[in-house]
């Protein structure tokens, strides 16, 4: 099992997930997704170096949706793109264009000691090095522009690390 896993079953927000809704603004579960639109929606527990952040979800290219840890994250932009943004000194942001837009895909963003790493549907999109990393983040998923321009669906979120593995000692049969 991962240490947190978000399925979104229900009809309201699993437990350590909060919204802060905008005026007109919704988070809404139903039919096993999280629909967020004009909210942002957080994770409030706090990750730190040596994590990844796996989800499924689909962008509908809004302007100012994000999705992944505080500071290392997917952003859809005013041009029109998706991109990889390592919020770090200098900032760091890698283009991915406009193809993954409209579909669920699964992102997933690799924290490890000194660089981010952003993988779209198992495929390595952007790697940043990172010259000042925080040491702590929680995630963050939101749709920032009113409501109505679009909305960012999530199917369910996964953070690492899994749980160990472990052994089974049978009885001894004589």
């Amino acid at each position: 099992m991962p240490s947190i896993r978000a399925e979104f079953s229900g009809t309201a927000l699993p437990t350590a997930w909060t919204a802060s809704l905008k005026k007109g603004g919704s988070a809404k579960v139903a039919s096993d997704k999280l629909t967020i639109d004009f909210a942002p929606v957080n994770n409030t527990t706090i990750y730190k170096v040596d994590t990844a952040v796996e989800f499924v979800a689909t962008l509908s290219g809004g302007v100012h949706q994000l999705a992944g840890f505080t500071s290392a994250q997917f952003i859809t932009k005013s041009d029109g793109n998706l991109y990889a943004r390592s919020v770090t000194s200098p900032l760091s942001e890698t283009s991915l264009g406009k193809g993954f837009f409209g579909a669920p895909h699964r992102f997933r963003i690799i924290w490890s000691t000194g660089r981010m790493q952003y993988e779209v549907d198992g495929q390595v999109v952007a790697d940043h090095v990172w010259g000042s990393m925080p040491t702590q983040m929680p995630l963050q998923f939101a749709d920032l522009l009113a409501s109505g321009g679009g909305t960012l669906v999530l199917d369910w979120v996964r953070v690492t690390p899994y749980a160990a593995l472990g052994t089974f000692t049978s009885k001894v049969f004589d």
